[in-house]
C-alpha cells in the first residue's frame, strides 16, 4: 500500500536525522543508512513493471531526489524509462533537484524522444535548471530547439535559465 511506502520514507528520513543535535547538518552515518534502506526498497520497482501501483515508485523517486547525492541520482535515472508517463516525470523532476550537469544525455533524450508532451517540456526545463552542457552534442540543435523560451544556450554550451 501507499501509505506504507509513505511510512516506510519518513521513517528512514528521521532515522536520518536522530544522530545530530543540528538537524541541518545530518550525522553521514545516518544519511547513508537512509540513502541505502531507499535504494533498495527501489531495487524492487522494475521501471518495465507494470502490476503494481506506480504511486509507491512515485514516492520513493521522490525521496531519492531529496537525498541530493550522485548514488541517488544514479538510482533515479533507470526510472527515465518507466512505462509509467507519473514515474517517469517523478524522475525528471527528482533529477532537478538530487542532480548535475552530468546528466545532460539521459535528460536530453528525455526531452527529445519521450512520447509525452508535458515530460519533453519538463526535462528540457531540467537541463536549464542544471544548468547542462551540450557543446558536441550530436543533436544540438534539437535540443536547442526543445527548450523553453525562459532559457538559452550560451557560448559554451551551456543551457541556462535567462536572466
Amino acid at each position: 500500500r501507499r501509505d506504507g511506502i509513505v511510512w516506510l520514507i519518513l521513517t528512514l528520513e528521521a532515522l536520518a536525522q536522530v544522530a545530530t543535535e543540528d538537524e541541518d547538518d545530518p550525522d553521514e552515518a545516518a544519511e547513508e543508512l537512509a540513502l541505502d534502506e531507499l535504494i533498495r526498497a527501489m531495487e524492487a520497482y522494475d521501471p518495465e513493471e507494470t502490476y503494481r501501483s506506480h504511486e509507491r515508485k512515485v514516492e520513493l523517486i521522490k525521496a531519492l531526489g531529496r537525498r541530493r547525492t550522485e548514488r541517488s541520482a544514479e538510482a533515479i535515472l533507470p526510472y527515465l524509462k518507466d512505462v509509467d508517463e507519473d514515474v517517469r516525470f517523478a524522475a525528471v523532476d527528482s533529477l532537478a533537484t538530487a542532480g548535475d550537469g552530468a546528466l545532460a544525455e539521459p535528460i536530453a533524450e528525455v526531452a527529445l524522444d519521450d512520447e509525452s508532451v508535458r515530460l519533453r517540456q519538463r526535462a528540457s526545463e531540467v537541463l536549464a535548471e542544471l544548468e547542462c552542457t551540450i557543446k558536441g552534442h550530436p543533436r544540438r540543435k534539437e535540443i536547442e530547439a526543445a527548450i523553453p523560451k525562459t532559457a538559452m544556450v550560451d557560448k559554451q554550451g551551456v543551457v541556462k535559465m535567462r536572466k
